[in-house]
């Protein structure tokens, strides 16, 4: 939401000229989370790469082991509902 807010004097440019082009409502409300989506899930992948390069690391720092099959199953469940519920919050200020 803080990125959209920020960007948001280029998105009124967009959508003027969209909407002066014949863009439905819905059509901009589609972009716009869509938009939010794309973006979530990039940083939930950026996220995934540097916790998989990490975790060797903090195993052998705190001496331990923090793989389970049980337990990245639901952290990726956790994960994937997260990211589809982050995308719909951050989309919906600049869509609606």
């Amino acid at each position: 939401m803080n990125l959209a807010t920020a960007q948001s004097q280029k998105n009124q440019k967009e959508v003027g000229l969209s909407k002066v082009m014949g863009a439905s409502r819905w059509s901009l409300i589609k972009r716009f989370y869509a938009e939010s989506f794309l973006m979530v899930l990039f940083s939930t992948v950026v996220g995934l790469i540097i916790l998989v390069l990490a975790l060797p690391f903090f195993n052998n720092l705190a001496d331990t082991q923090v793989y389970n099959r049980t337990f990245v199953r639901k952290v990726l469940a956790t994960l994937a509902f997260s990211t589809l519920v982050l995308a719909v919050l951050a989309g919906s200020y600049p869509a609606l």
